[in-house]
């Protein structure tokens, strides 16, 4: 039977391995998805680049909406860290779960302000 850690591992090993060498690829092999991005790009640049103040009030509003929700899973973490640790991050094999615990309600309370 074969490990489950040591198939996740490998399994990371390898897209990192995959990431690093699309990394160094002058010339992207043409997926369905980069032709896909290289089509939205434009779109996507004159969009978030314009003055236009009612999509900056938009993406405003939409900024404040996920810092607020940031806000309250972090302190729902930081409320009762021990129970986070031992049921999402103990989960994960990391170690220290209790350190990650903090960390991520730190990182959530603090990243999103």
């Amino acid at each position: 039977m074969t490990n489950p850690i040591l198939l996740e591992s490998a399994g990371g090993f390898l897209a990192s391995c995959a990431a690093l060498w699309f990394l160094t690829v002058k010339k992207l092999p043409s997926f369905g998805f980069t032709s896909i991005l290289t089509n939205l790009q434009p779109v996507l640049k004159s969009y978030l680049l314009k003055q236009n103040y009612i999509a900056s009030i938009g993406l405003l509003l939409l900024r404040i909406a996920v810092g607020v929700m940031m806000i309250h899973h972090g302190q729902e973490k930081l409320a009762d860290p021990q129970q986070f640790a031992d049921t999402y991050v103990a989960s994960l094999h990391l170690p220290f779960p209790l350190f990650f615990a903090y960390a991520a309600g730190l990182s959530e309370l603090i990243g999103s302000w």
